[in-house]
């Protein structure tokens, strides 16, 4: 950890009991210092000992030093009573969690606790597609959900219970959802939180692999059982021995591979092609499909029987479209990792972006969004992106969207407003009320103003 104040202030004897290593330095312009950033779990920056007057630029100094040094840090920033307007700079700056004053005694241990996890586990993230994000953070809601699995909303709130209710068994998983909707996260979710996390998960789309090869392709083959079979081959089941396969697309597989799949989660035993003897295996099954597979069903294009094999646990993977402030977080996400990347100092979006993404119905899906924010970060040319370069239209364009905003806003404001009297004007609570987090709350602050306190 590292406070961004001088050796000696009163803060010390709170950093020591927080049962982590930590150094204290009283500037950023250090060489010695700024190197050792990549390294830190969280960076502290404690304000309150500026004057009101300079405290402002200090604070935005401070993180554009450190975000230019290292774009995915993690700060927090310790900002005086009274002084919301401090709150919002320091989450327009770039910060990942602002603690008052008031909360030192309740919040400033768990606060840099979170962070520093999150990072750890954010710099696993670099080497898999399956790092997590802490309980609390901006990313997510949960503390043991990957990473792209990102968000608050309700929605996928109940996605991460699912998955923490069905890991432990062995039961078949159908995913659904549309393309896009992050499936296959949900599926390496469930096999990383598993008896099974140690052995290989093996995930093949059914929809990208020809008719003719699939069968080969997912049970094996024998030597000589077709023209260029000169050796034995096993297929994706055996390689996933004691572990789990994800069969994405499961609703595209012609009627015989429904047979033998059938036929697996009957026995658990695969026969290759060619081959005269079955081969006994212990491997979970997860299925996905984007389409109407209960219809399919009706229509005779999918067997009932193994529907009802595959459908044991359902998981219904919530649109983009229906799942609110989450794309902003998502969004975020994605640009801290491509920004890093290509080493361009891209630190945020523009408060039109913003607007355009949340009015973006998300046709794609997530993986519209990461190839927006990806292009985004290619072409955009300031610090901070806005809607031509994420290829969106700003909504402040067309009058009758510039309604829609400004009911939004305004719907907004009452709900925080209503949110912080009914707790007293306590932040943790009325970010519990509201269902986002801390960072999202003084994110609405900020935006529209709300003091951090009613007296203010």
């Amino acid at each position: 950890m590292l406070g961004v104040r001088e050796s000696g202030h009163p803060l010390l004897p709170e950093l020591r009991g927080c049962s982590a290593e930590f150094a204290a330095v009283d500037s950023l312009h250090d060489e010695r210092t700024l190197a050792r950033l990549p390294a830190l779990d969280a960076i502290l920056i404690d304000v309150r000992g500026d004057s009101v007057a300079d405290a402002p630029a200090l604070l935005r100094e401070s993180l554009r030093t450190v975000l230019a040094h290292e774009p995915r840090a993690l700060v927090v920033a310790l900002i005086p009573n009274g002084h919301s307007e401090l709150g919002a700079a320091a989450v327009d700056g770039g910060a990942w969690d602002v603690v008052y004053e008031s909360e030192l005694a309740t919040q400033l241990h768990e606060r840099l606790r979170a962070a520093g996890r999150l990072r750890r586990l954010m710099r696993g993230s670099t080497s898999s597609s399956a790092g997590e994000p802490e309980s609390g953070s901006s990313l997510q809601a949960e503390p043991d959900e990957p990473a792209q699995m990102v968000g608050t909303s309700d929605s996928i709130r109940r996605i991460f219970s699912l998955i923490r209710q069905v890991a432990p068994s062995d039961v078949p998983v159908l995913l659904t959802g549309e393309s896009g909707t992050g499936k296959e996260l949900a599926a390496l979710a469930i096999h990383e939180r598993s008896a099974r996390a140690e052995s290989p998960f093996v995930a093949i789309n059914c929809a990208a692999i020809p008719e003719a090869l699939l069968e080969s392709e997912l049970f094996g083959y024998e030597r000589g059982a077709f023209t260029g079979a000169t050796q034995s081959r096993r297929g994706r089941f055996e390689a996933a021995q004691g572990g789990t396969i994800f069969l994405d697309e499961v609703g595209d597989l012609a009627p015989l591979l429904q047979v033998k799949l059938l036929r697996f989660l009957q026995d658990h035993v695969v026969e290759r092609v060619g081959g005269r003897s079955g081969v006994p295996l212990d491997v979970r099954v997860i299925a996905a499909t984007n389409r109407d597979i209960s219809a399919m069903v009706q229509q005779g294009e999918f067997r009932e029987d193994l529907y009802f094999r595959l459908a044991v646990f359902t998981i219904d993977m919530p649109p983009l479209r229906e799942r609110g402030e989450d794309v902003v977080l998502m969004a975020r996400y994605f640009l801290q990792r491509y920004a890093k990347e290509s080493a361009k100092p891209i630190r945020g979006f523009t408060p039109e972006a913003i607007d355009a993404m949340l009015d973006h119905p998300w046709p794609g899906n997530v993986r519209e969004l990461i190839n927006r924010v990806r292009r985004a970060v290619v072409v955009a040319e300031g610090t901070l992106i806005g809607p031509t370069d994420l290829g969106l239209k700003a909504v402040a364009g067309d009058p009758s969207l510039m309604t829609l905003r400004e009911a939004r806003r305004e719907a907004e404001d009452r709900c925080v407003r209503s949110a912080l009297r009914r707790v007293n004007w306590n932040k943790v609570e009325a970010a519990r009320v509201l269902g986002i987090s801390r960072t999202q709350l003084y994110e609405l602050m900020g935006r529209h103003k709300i003091p951090h306190d009613e007296r203010e």
